[in-house]
This record gives structure tokens, C-alpha cells and sequence, in this order.
């Protein structure tokens, strides 16, 4: 049974003593500060993190089929190049804040590339490309 008349600590409490009872206090403040100013730039700069679009890539049986997400970017501004087993996906995300004071950047802009590798290669010339919704479908028949 425990006893009911010892004063109860908390374990924080408790801990807190011991950093200040080892001379750490100093340490751990610091520590904590960093932690606050690696926030606060990751906080200023989270919309300028380089885009990394996601992507699913299906085997159709014939043909591999890329499906990339990439909002707010033109046809015009994306090149796809192939060779034997890779895809290659390059674009560009211009900003879209030009008329007015920026109060809070969470997306991406800029350029961006990305690699797939295939596991069978692919004939380059019997392939198709569409924009539909913000997502690029790319299919490449394998070669036979």
C-alpha cells in the first residue's frame, strides 16, 4: 500500500531537478532554441522546397502506363524523354502570387525532374502523352 502521507511528484518535476541539479539546464535551453529557429525557417520557407511530383507507375501487360501529378503546370512546360528502361519527367511550376503580397506559400514552385526505371524496355515512338485534370499520363508500349 502506498503511503498516503508522502508528497507526490511529478516525474517532470522530477527530472527538471536532476537537469538543474547536474549543471545541464543551459544545454537543454539551448537545444531547445535550435529546435525553435530550425522551425521557424523551415516555416519560411515551405513553399520553396523543390517540387517532387508523386507518381503511380502500372504495367498494363502490353505497355507501362506513368500516371504524375502536376498541378498548375502547362503541356507546354513538361519534356518526356525515354531510353530502353527509363522515363524521364521534367517540367516547370511557375508561381502563381504575382499580383499581390505572398501571406502564406505551401506549394512548390519551380523545376522539377524525375526518373523511372522500367522493368523491360519500352519503344519510345509508339508512345502517348495527355494532360487531363492536373495529372500526366504517359504510356510506352514494351518492346516485343
Amino acid at each position: 500500500m502506498p503511503n498516503v502521507n508522502r508528497p507526490l511528484r511529478s516525474r517532470c518535476y522530477t527530472r527538471a531537478m536532476k537537469i538543474e541539479k547536474y549543471g545541464t539546464g543551459a544545454d537543454v535551453q539551448e537545444l531547445l532554441d535550435i529546435r525553435e529557429s530550425i522551425g521557424a525557417l523551415l516555416d519560411n520557407h515551405a513553399g520553396r522546397a523543390p517540387m517532387m511530383p508523386r507518381a503511380d507507375l502500372l504495367d498494363l501487360g502490353h505497355a507501362f502506363q506513368l500516371h504524375i501529378e502536376v498541378p498548375g503546370v502547362e503541356l507546354a512546360d513538361l519534356e518526356i524523354a525515354t531510353d530502353e528502361t527509363e522515363l524521364h519527367v521534367a517540367g516547370l511550376r511557375e508561381p502563381s502570387f504575382e499580383l499581390g503580397e505572398m501571406l502564406v506559400s505551401e506549394r512548390p514552385v519551380g523545376p522539377f525532374q524525375r526518373t523511372f526505371h522500367l522493368p523491360a524496355a519500352v519503344e519510345a515512338e509508339g508512345g502517348s502523352a495527355h494532360l487531363s485534370a492536373g495529372v500526366l499520363v504517359v504510356t510506352l508500349p514494351k518492346r516485343t
